[in-house]
């Protein structure tokens, strides 16, 4: 995958010199993880980042440490998921929980803010995966915490509500 990621960045670069290549090892097993690793060694020069996104089978400090710090990584946490997912709700009632399936709605404000906190030191910014108005809550609450990762989560939310809800004579 490297050799063709490093073709397609010079074919990229032809005809936009400032475009950037980010790769994501979703998916990965752990020997794919490890290879990974040992060719990230090698710093390769076409590669600008690496995004951590859900299906990668490990916690975010670990490619953290493994991956030479000139490269930042991107979050592009699972928002939008219950279940099988990269942070599934935890203690859910599993009759609920598989009533829901795996994308039900599901705003978790306070559970979005540990997450975002939590993680935060080991990544630079962050693009949400969302697929569709079930996680609106959880992509508010995300952008807050990026605009200000000390803010209240109750301020977010009800600045959230304010702008959904304006109001009697609001637009």
């Amino acid at each position: 995958m490297f050799a063709l990621l490093e073709k397609q960045t010079q074919s990229l670069r032809r005809y936009h010199p400032k475009a950037q290549m980010w790769m994501s090892p979703q998916g990965f097993n752990k020997e794919w993880m490890d290879e990974f690793y040992a060719l990230m060694k090698g710093e390769p020069a076409w590669l600008t980042g690496i995004v951590f996104g859900p299906q990668i089978r490990v916690s975010l400090p670990e490619p953290r440490a493994a991956i030479p710090a000139k490269y930042p990584i991107r979050r592009y946490p699972d928002i939008t998921h219950s279940l099988q997912s990269q942070y599934p709700v935890p203690d859910w009632d599993p009759v609920y929980a598989f009533t829901e399936g795996r994308e039900g709605i599901n705003p978790r404000p306070l559970g979005e803010a540990t997450i975002f906190r939590f993680l935060q030191s080991y990544a630079i910014g962050f693009l949400t995966c969302s697929e569709g108005c079930n996680d609106d809550v959880n992509k508010f609450v995300w952008s807050g915490l990026g605009w200000n990762p000390e803010a209240n989560v109750v301020d977010i939310l009800r600045e959230y509500s304010n702008w959904t809800n304006p109001g009697p004579g609001g637009s």
